[in-house]
């Protein structure tokens, strides 16, 4: 794969041969480079080639036009940062596409931060789930079921399909429109203005079609993941609910997910054909990403802390511990932080192991500039064999600002090597890169984080600056690379009006 090949650049760039003694070495070193870059560039030609032809969602122009559309989502809507509940919803999904043996397929999943109740899947197999998705399920089941719909138009090919019916010189109009939908506002009613009315009015007509698919496969792929189908039409019966409170218009053309009362009728008959009765248990975690969701992204002064305080006693006993979790979290955003660590030093007397307590501790003591006292709460499951990738990033943290430099460079450098497909450790691989000494590197790495995005200008930007640092033939001939895909990509969303 194109971006795990670049990886292996970032990490090795530097550890090549550099420097001269004399003029035969210096001759035999470049020459070593030179076969090592050919042997590269051959590999990745051979491995694109390859999966192109194997698998055409890996295709250049699937990838191009999914990072345009992933920049298009980022320009206009806040993408999720926070690990704990990106990896929740992004390991509920690939466990939902096991069970529909769609494993195999690279499928990325991202949260964005958006109270509308929506969920969509974009060109070359990006899923996108919105906050108000997560706050309106009331168990893991229906936000299987949120999943599950999307997996389905990703399965029974709805986007290609609707790309197929138009001319290859029609899809960035296509892309255009799309994007426009999925983010509405003014933003988004100038997007669809920009296109041919007769190429929106089209796109929502196959959204009609493809909903009623994407309903009958969405039930088929939750009940094999061991889901009561009740899960679906319960979400579905509280988006009806949620769309009149808010006074929505069902034939709005950012309405992506029609419900009307054809809609539910035909998917409760579905439903009642099903005699599945057993359901799994819905997990803590669950709670927990609720919890940690309404404060991260819906976050009141006050209200949000009484909201907890107010169903302190509502549910079980693990609800009730997510309900103290959330008031934590809630207290440090209200600047109480003596109250928020009492409450979370209770949880943790409580329930030692628990990683949600653990965690929230560390980040209010980052926040309030602790992070010695940070890395010590974090320290024995940051260096565990299989440390989770929020353990990762805040100890990661701890480090770089208790001003052990080297020492988070390695860390971060380690984890990114064992994980390349988590974005957010390019990130925080260039930040530790660069403040210990390790510029090239760590400019690209930032590169990286912004190319994987689809923000190309800025991961150009930072390939400028890493070429300043590339002293050796080797480096120098790694980020031209990179920079001559970049370009090219830049050309060609300028030559398809992206």
């Amino acid at each position: 794969m194109l971006f795990r090949a670049w990886h292996c650049v970032v990490l090795t760039v530097g550890c090549g041969p550099g420097g001269s003694i004399k003029s035969r070495i210096v001759l035999l070193e470049r020459l070593w480079c030179a076969l090592c870059i050919g042997v590269l560039l051959v590999i990745l030609s051979s491995q694109f080639a390859s999966a192109q032809t194997q698998n055409p969602i890996k295709s250049l122009i699937l990838e191009r036009q999914a990072r345009h559309f992933l920049s298009l989502i980022r320009d206009n809507s806040s993408l999720s940062e926070d690990l704990q509940i990106n990896n929740y919803v992004s390991d509920l999904a690939k466990e939902i596409a096991k069970n529909a043996r769609m494993d195999s397929d690279p499928l990325h999943y991202f949260v964005v931060n958006d109270s509308s109740i929506n969920a969509f899947a974009g060109p070359g197999a990006t899923f996108f789930i919105n906050t108000g998705i997560i706050e309106l399920a009331d168990t893991e089941g229906e936000l299987a079921s949120v999943i599950t719909h999307e997996l389905a138009h990703y399965k029974q090919k709805h986007l290609s399909r609707l790309f197929s019916d138009y001319k290859a010189t029609q899809l960035p109009t296509l892309v255009a429109i799309l994007a426009g939908i999925v983010i509405g506002g003014d933003t988004g009613i100038a997007a669809i203005a920009g296109a041919q009315a007769a190429q929106a009015e089209a796109l929502i007509d196959y959204t009609l079609a493809y909903e009623r698919e994407a309903d009958a496969v969405g039930l088929q792929i939750l009940t094999a993941s061991g889901y009561s189908p009740i899960h679906a039409s319960n979400f579905m019966l509280a988006l009806e609910q949620a769309i009149r409170e808010q006074g929505l218009v069902q034939s709005n053309i950012h309405n992506t997910h029609p419900v009307t009362p054809e809609r539910i009728a035909s998917f409760e008959a579905r439903v009642n054909r099903y005699k599945q009765t057993v359901d799994k248990p819905i997990p803590p975690d669950f709670h927990f990403v609720k919890a940690r969701s309404r404060v991260l992204f819906n976050w009141k002064p006050t209200r949000t802390s009484k909201f907890f305080e107010d169903n302190l006693s509502v549910g079980s006993e693990i609800e009730q511990f997510a309900t103290r979790y959330g008031l934590a979290l809630s207290l440090a955003r209200d600047s109480q932080i003596d109250s928020a660590r009492k409450e979370l030093d209770s949880l943790r007397a409580a329930e030692p192991d628990n990683l949600w307590f653990m965690l929230a501790a560390a980040e209010i003591e980052l926040n309030e500039n602790n992070p010695n006292s940070a890395r010590e709460l974090l320290a024995d499951s940051a260096l565990s064999e299989n440390a989770d990738s929020a353990v990762v990033e805040f100890y990661t943290l701890a480090l770089i600002r208790s001003g052990n430099l080297e020492e988070a460079n390695r860390y971060i450098k380690k984890h990114l090597s064992l994980n390349s497909e988590q974005i957010k450790y390019y990130k925080l691989h260039g930040e530790s890169a660069i403040k210990s000494g390790e510029v090239l590197n760590g400019y690209l790495s930032e590169s990286e984080y912004h190319f994987r995005l689809g923000e190309l200008k800025l991961a150009l930007q930072q390939l400028k600056i890493a070429e300043q640092h590339g002293d050796d033939f080797y480096s120098t001939e790694i980020i031209r690379e990179k920079k001559r895909v970049i370009e090219e990509e830049i050309a060609w969303r300028g030559k398809h009006n992206y």
